[in-house]
Protein backbone atom coordinates (compact mmCIF):
# COMPACT_ATOMS: atom_id res chain seq x y z
CA UNK A 1 0.00 0.00 0.00
CA UNK A 2 1.02 3.58 -0.66
CA UNK A 3 0.43 4.46 2.71
CA UNK A 4 2.71 1.48 4.19
CA UNK A 5 5.55 2.92 1.86
CA UNK A 6 5.52 6.36 2.84
CA UNK A 7 6.16 5.62 6.05
CA UNK A 8 8.55 2.72 5.27
CA UNK A 9 10.40 5.77 3.38
CA UNK A 10 9.93 8.37 6.40
CA UNK A 11 11.21 5.53 8.74
CA UNK A 12 14.22 5.53 6.46
CA UNK A 13 14.62 9.44 6.55
CA UNK A 14 14.72 9.35 10.04
CA UNK A 15 17.27 6.36 10.77
CA UNK A 16 19.99 8.28 8.07
CA UNK A 17 19.04 11.48 10.03
CA UNK A 18 20.10 9.71 13.27
CA UNK A 19 23.24 8.76 11.79
CA UNK A 20 24.37 12.01 10.39
CA UNK A 21 23.48 13.75 14.00
CA UNK A 22 25.60 11.11 15.55
CA UNK A 23 28.37 11.40 12.91
CA UNK A 24 28.39 14.73 13.33
CA UNK A 25 28.42 14.72 17.67
CA UNK A 26 31.42 12.42 16.86
CA UNK A 27 32.81 15.19 14.79
CA UNK A 28 32.03 17.34 17.77
CA UNK A 29 33.72 15.74 19.85
CA UNK A 30 36.64 14.93 17.83
CA UNK A 31 37.39 18.20 17.05
CA UNK A 32 37.04 19.31 21.12
CA UNK A 33 39.58 16.70 21.85
CA UNK A 34 42.21 17.65 19.47
CA UNK A 35 41.64 21.76 20.12
CA UNK A 36 42.22 21.36 23.68
CA UNK A 37 45.32 18.93 23.38
CA UNK A 38 46.69 21.45 20.91
CA UNK A 39 47.09 18.43 18.33
CA UNK A 40 47.81 20.78 15.34
CA UNK A 41 48.29 17.62 12.72
CA UNK A 42 45.24 16.15 13.73
CA UNK A 43 43.47 19.17 13.62
CA UNK A 44 44.43 20.24 10.19
CA UNK A 45 43.17 16.97 8.95
CA UNK A 46 40.05 17.13 11.25
CA UNK A 47 39.32 20.83 9.20
CA UNK A 48 40.20 19.62 5.99
CA UNK A 49 37.90 16.33 6.69
CA UNK A 50 35.02 18.34 7.91
CA UNK A 51 34.76 21.04 4.54
CA UNK A 52 34.94 17.32 2.58
CA UNK A 53 32.34 15.86 4.11
CA UNK A 54 29.90 18.54 4.24
CA UNK A 55 28.82 21.49 2.13
CA UNK A 56 30.35 24.40 4.15
CA UNK A 57 26.92 25.74 5.63
CA UNK A 58 26.55 22.72 7.64
CA UNK A 59 30.41 22.40 8.29
CA UNK A 60 30.64 25.61 9.95
CA UNK A 61 26.82 25.54 11.90
CA UNK A 62 26.86 22.01 12.71
CA UNK A 63 30.47 21.71 13.69
CA UNK A 64 32.30 24.56 14.25
CA UNK A 65 30.19 26.79 15.58
CA UNK A 66 29.16 24.65 18.27
CA UNK A 67 32.78 23.64 19.31
CA UNK A 68 33.71 26.97 19.38
CA UNK A 69 30.36 27.87 21.96
CA UNK A 70 31.92 25.17 23.98
CA UNK A 71 34.84 26.25 23.80
CA UNK A 72 33.87 29.55 24.72
CA UNK A 73 31.82 29.06 27.62
CA UNK A 74 34.87 26.25 29.09
CA UNK A 75 37.29 29.26 28.90
CA UNK A 76 34.83 32.12 30.51
CA UNK A 77 34.63 29.60 33.47
CA UNK A 78 38.25 28.72 33.24
CA UNK A 79 40.53 30.64 30.98
CA UNK A 80 43.07 28.60 28.73
CA UNK A 81 45.18 31.04 26.57
CA UNK A 82 47.45 28.48 24.76
CA UNK A 83 44.32 26.67 23.68
CA UNK A 84 42.62 29.39 22.48
CA UNK A 85 45.60 31.62 21.00
CA UNK A 86 46.70 28.14 19.09
CA UNK A 87 43.58 27.15 17.98
CA UNK A 88 42.69 30.79 16.49
CA UNK A 89 46.17 31.12 15.00
CA UNK A 90 45.66 27.94 13.46
CA UNK A 91 41.94 29.06 11.78
CA UNK A 92 43.65 32.40 10.75
CA UNK A 93 45.60 30.72 8.83
CA UNK A 94 43.18 27.94 7.26
CA UNK A 95 40.62 30.25 6.76
CA UNK A 96 43.33 33.44 5.30
CA UNK A 97 44.55 30.68 2.76
CA UNK A 98 41.03 30.13 1.47
CA UNK A 99 40.43 33.49 1.33
CA UNK A 100 43.17 34.23 -0.80
CA UNK A 101 42.58 31.96 -3.18
CA UNK A 102 38.58 32.47 -3.31
CA UNK A 103 39.15 35.92 -3.79
CA UNK A 104 40.84 35.78 -6.76
CA UNK A 105 38.62 33.61 -8.66
CA UNK A 106 35.59 35.29 -7.91
CA UNK A 107 34.32 38.97 -9.51
CA UNK A 108 31.74 39.18 -6.60
CA UNK A 109 31.02 42.03 -4.91
CA UNK A 110 33.67 43.05 -1.97
CA UNK A 111 32.32 42.72 1.46
CA UNK A 112 34.19 44.97 4.74
CA UNK A 113 33.82 42.27 7.87
CA UNK A 114 35.25 43.55 10.72
CA UNK A 115 35.34 41.94 14.81
CA UNK A 116 32.87 44.14 17.05
CA UNK A 117 34.98 45.65 19.93
CA UNK A 118 33.89 43.28 22.91
CA UNK A 119 34.71 40.12 20.50
CA UNK A 120 37.87 38.68 22.51
CA UNK A 121 39.29 37.11 19.33
CA UNK A 122 39.14 36.11 15.73
CA UNK A 123 37.19 32.80 16.10
CA UNK A 124 33.21 34.35 15.21
CA UNK A 125 34.77 37.18 12.06
CA UNK A 126 36.65 33.96 10.86
CA UNK A 127 33.50 31.83 10.47
CA UNK A 128 31.58 34.93 8.96
CA UNK A 129 34.11 35.21 6.78
CA UNK A 130 34.02 31.44 5.47
CA UNK A 131 30.36 31.93 4.82
CA UNK A 132 30.46 35.32 3.18
CA UNK A 133 33.25 34.12 0.44
CA UNK A 134 31.00 30.64 0.33
CA UNK A 135 28.12 32.95 -1.38
CA UNK A 136 30.60 34.29 -3.79
CA UNK A 137 31.39 37.74 -2.15
CA UNK A 138 35.23 38.83 -2.09
CA UNK A 139 35.75 39.62 1.49
CA UNK A 140 38.30 41.85 3.28
CA UNK A 141 38.78 40.84 6.68
CA UNK A 142 40.04 42.73 9.70
CA UNK A 143 40.20 40.27 12.97
CA UNK A 144 40.01 42.84 15.06
CA UNK A 145 37.72 45.88 15.65
CA UNK A 146 37.16 48.73 13.10
CA UNK A 147 36.06 51.67 14.95
CA UNK A 148 32.77 52.22 13.64
CA UNK A 149 33.53 56.14 12.53
CA UNK A 150 36.34 54.94 10.39
CA UNK A 151 34.11 52.44 8.37
CA UNK A 152 32.62 55.49 5.77
CA UNK A 153 36.51 56.24 5.08
CA UNK A 154 37.54 52.24 4.45
CA UNK A 155 34.10 51.77 2.72
CA UNK A 156 35.34 54.53 0.33
CA UNK A 157 39.08 53.64 0.26
CA UNK A 158 38.65 49.72 -0.05
CA UNK A 159 35.46 49.86 -2.51
CA UNK A 160 33.52 47.82 -0.55
CA UNK A 161 29.70 47.20 -1.89
CA UNK A 162 29.04 46.01 2.03
CA UNK A 163 30.20 46.15 5.87
CA UNK A 164 29.61 42.95 7.69
CA UNK A 165 30.09 43.08 11.97
CA UNK A 166 30.56 39.89 13.62
CA UNK A 167 30.89 38.72 17.18
CA UNK A 168 30.45 35.96 19.84
CA UNK A 169 29.55 38.34 22.52
CA UNK A 170 26.54 40.19 23.44
CA UNK A 171 27.95 43.50 22.94
CA UNK A 172 26.80 46.71 25.11
CA UNK A 173 23.98 48.23 25.04
CA UNK A 174 25.21 51.64 23.93
CA UNK A 175 27.04 50.08 20.74
CA UNK A 176 24.36 48.03 19.27
CA UNK A 177 21.35 49.94 20.50
CA UNK A 178 22.68 54.12 19.50
CA UNK A 179 26.23 53.67 18.06
CA UNK A 180 25.57 51.23 15.42
CA UNK A 181 22.30 52.44 13.92
CA UNK A 182 24.15 55.94 13.92
CA UNK A 183 27.03 54.28 12.14
CA UNK A 184 24.59 52.82 9.45
CA UNK A 185 22.95 55.85 8.62
CA UNK A 186 26.09 57.30 7.50
CA UNK A 187 27.00 54.90 5.57
CA UNK A 188 26.74 54.87 2.17
CA UNK A 189 26.25 50.92 1.98
CA UNK A 190 24.31 48.21 3.60
CA UNK A 191 25.32 47.50 6.98
CA UNK A 192 24.96 43.86 8.64
CA UNK A 193 25.27 41.98 11.79
CA UNK A 194 26.60 38.25 12.10
CA UNK A 195 28.05 35.88 14.30
CA UNK A 196 26.43 35.15 17.85
CA UNK A 197 25.68 38.55 18.92
CA UNK A 198 22.93 38.21 16.14
CA UNK A 199 21.04 36.11 17.94
CA UNK A 200 21.70 37.26 21.05
CA UNK A 201 20.51 41.01 20.12
CA UNK A 202 18.03 39.59 17.47
CA UNK A 203 15.22 41.85 19.20
CA UNK A 204 17.46 45.07 19.37
CA UNK A 205 18.61 44.57 15.78
CA UNK A 206 15.17 44.07 14.69
CA UNK A 207 14.26 47.25 16.24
Amino acid sequence: RAEDLLLEDLEDELIEERRRAKRRLNHRQQLLAVIEAVDLPKLEALYHQSLALYPLSVAINELWQPVILTLEAKWAAQPDDLVRRTFEAFLRSQVGIRLHYANQATRGPLILLSAMPDDPGPLWVLMSALMASEQGYRVQLFDHSLALEDLAQAVSRLHSSMVLLSSGQRECDNYIRVALPKAAEALGVPIGVCGEVARLRENDLRD
